[in-house]
């Protein structure tokens, strides 16, 4: 989230006459600094670029973001770079990964039940109850 957003949000839930210390505005000041000197996007950043490009505007927390650098999303990882205790995403890796993620094939599709299904499944259960009938392990 930008600075002058984070500010306005300070003073906008600050109930009236609060006074807010100069060190919480040093630090924020602080804060955006070092982001803008950081290389790449941060996880909020992606997730927040990956939710505007998203069907329907759909919310994306950092910690997706976090799993598909480790496990990847529909066979594809996104590259990313440590830095400190978290990492940084170049742009055109995260251009590459939703490019790719659009080209994927499609997540497996759950066949639906028809009733042959439906009809195995209960010889199925009905050949385990005879079974387990006849091994003679009543209690």
């Amino acid at each position: 989230m930008p600075l002058h957003e984070r500010l306005s949000l300070m003073v906008q839930h600050a109930p009236p006459g609060t006074l807010i210390p100069v060190d919480s505005i040093r630090a924020l000041l602080e804060d955006d600094r070092l982001r803008a000197a950081a290389p790449g996007l941060s996880l909020e950043e992606v997730a927040h670029r990956c939710a505007a490009r998203g069907a329907g505007g759909k919310a994306v927390q950092p910690s997706a973001v976090r799993k598909w650098i480790r496990e990847g999303l529909r066979g594809v990882r996104l590259e990313a770079f440590p830095w400190g205790k978290t990492y940084r995403v170049r742009e055109d890796a995260l251009d590459e990964f939703i490019l790719a993620v659009a080209n994927a094939p499609p997540r497996r599709v759950r066949r639906p039940v028809t009733a042959t299904n439906a009809d195995s499944v209960r010889g199925e259960i009905a050949s385990s109850r005879r079974k387990f009938a006849s091994s003679g392990t009543r209690s």
